[in-house]
């Protein structure tokens, strides 16, 4: 049985998927090691302006991107 053939929406995916692996790239990303969940960076956050905390390592779907010059703010969400 043959398999259906893609409408051009998935054409189009599959197209795109096919030049990022020509490019060399893994299409699917890398491996995210040691990252905590938003919920908890937001406790490690020091309470006192102008002073450093931790650095820590979040991961989570970028849902809006604002750029003011040379200041970048992004609303990361995850599972939390």
């Amino acid at each position: 049985m043959k398999s259906p053939k893609p409408n051009r929406l998935e054409a189009a995916r599959l197209e795109k998927l096919q030049k990022v692996k020509d490019l060399g790239m893994d299409p699917w990303g890398q491996r995210f090691d040691d990252h905590i969940p938003i919920s908890e960076a937001r406790e490690r956050c020091p309470e006192e302006p102008g002073t450093d905390g931790d650095t820590v390592r979040v991961a989570g779907r970028i849902m809006l991107r604002n750029n003011r010059g040379k200041l970048k703010f992004y609303h990361v969400q995850d599972w939390t």
